[in-house]
């Protein structure tokens, strides 16, 4: 059995691996109605070298540039599996998928062109270690671009997301009540865009740059 990389908690990394197999069901609608609009949107006319962070099953492959160069990671062999049967589909050759912990990335400093997330951080162990290290490999005035899922600013829909909470983090290791847009600037980076993107301010994209 191949070992745990480190920083990587077994019991989130084990609960995706039970997941995976299902992941793409599950988040199906979501992917349908949002997400594969902003892959395209945001993703598809990047060039140049990428880090995709959380890869997952694969949701990106399909819009990567052929002038891109990818790599993505991930912390969950089981759902790797099923993005290695993407990109073998897809017969692109410019995407190459590892296993990884965003908290402890194996690349060199300034190595990246873009780092790449797409609701990442509601199961990292320590976001604010997943941004020290997204600003290390990233090059001087490159580009995150982060599509995630955040606590929103509005009571309501705030206080439903900390009572779901706890049965999100126990199943699914998945936080529903963190923030990010602090959490950038506290890294050392420089937020330049903070945008709603659906269910009121739930869904944002965060740009930040490495100044």
């Amino acid at each position: 059995m191949e070992k745990t990389p480190a920083g990587i908690a077994p019991d989130t990394e084990e609960k995706y691996n039970r997941f995976a197999p299902y992941y793409d069901c599950f988040v199906g609608p979501l992917e349908w109605v949002f997400y594969r609009r902003w892959r395209r949107k945001y993703i598809s006319a990047l060039k140049g070298k990428i880090l995709d962070i959380g890869v997952g099953t694969g949701s990106n492959i399909r819009y990567y540039h052929a002038q891109a160069e990818v790599v993505g990671i991930d912390r969950s062999e089981g759902m790797l599996n099923l993005a290695r049967q993407k990109l073998a589909r897809s017969g692109k050759k410019n995407i190459t998928l590892a296993k990884m912990d965003a908290e402890h990335l194996a690349f060199g400093a300034n190595t990246f062109d873009y780092v790449i997330t797409s609701s990442v951080f509601c199961s990292m162990d320590c976001p604010q270690e997943g941004l020290a290290q997204i600003r290390r490999v990233l090059k001087k005035g490159a580009k995150a671009l982060m599509i995630e899922h955040v606590l929103s600013r509005r009571r309501p829909a705030a206080f439903l997301q900390s009572a779901v909470n706890p049965l999100a983090c126990r199943f699914f290791a998945d936080h529903l009540d963190r923030e990010l847009g602090s959490a950038i600037t506290s890294a050392g980076l420089e937020l330049v865009t903070e945008k709603n993107l659906a269910l009121g301010d739930v869904f944002r994209l965060f740009v930040a740059r490495k100044t």
